[in-house]
């Protein structure tokens, strides 16, 4: 239970926001947890600010179901920011896109950066309440991993989907990691 007797929760722009009152810990759910906390844009200079991006198109359309799926934003609602490589047609990728994910070309950004290889699209929404509930849902719900051997490989498959590697350090030492489930 999310929370009890409270029909909405309402922002400092009179916006109404609407949360489920449960939300079903699921492997997706979890997976979700996982590539957020892999890849998930939480900066603290948008507080406000709750996303995920990645390169691969199979994690976006996973992003935008999650959002839609366990935080009840419409796909109307949903933005889209994409960072491409200098010579790629933002037009063209944006089409692209919006065919591919079903989505409304009025809620991309685009960008071009020189030192980027290949382009990310970040599924974001801005709401102080969804990003605190998320990072609430991620805080309490890892524990859940660590009892159940299915949510913890959804965890850290989400994590290593988001993330991609894992870097120790330059330095030589010798690393022994221990997940007990």
């Amino acid at each position: 239970v999310v929370y009890k007797n409270i029909e909405y929760f309402q922002s400092w722009t009179g916006k109404k926001i609407y949360i489920p009152r449960y939300i079903k810990i699921d492997e997706d759910f979890i997976y979700g947890i996982g590539l957020y906390l892999g890849e998930g844009k939480n900066s603290d200079k948008k507080k406000q600010r709750v996303g995920i991006a990645n390169s691969k198109k199979e994690i976006v359309k996973f992003s935008i179901y999650w959002f839609t799926k366990y935080f009840n934003i419409s796909k109307r609602e949903l933005k889209f920011y994409t960072i491409s490589p200098e010579e790629c047609n933002n037009e063209e990728l944006k089409k692209e896109l919006t065919k591919e994910f079903n989505l409304s070309a009025n809620n991309f950004s685009m960008s071009n950066r020189k030192k980027t290889n290949v382009s990310t699209v970040q599924v974001y929404y801005d709401s102080v309440i969804i990003r605190n509930l998320i990072d609430w849902l991620k805080e309490n719900t890892i524990f859940l991993c660590l009892k159940n051997k299915k949510l913890g490989a959804r965890f850290l498959q989400g994590v290593m989907d988001g993330e991609g590697s894992v870097r120790i350090s330059s330095i030589k030492r010798s690393v022994n990691l221990v997940l007990e489930m």
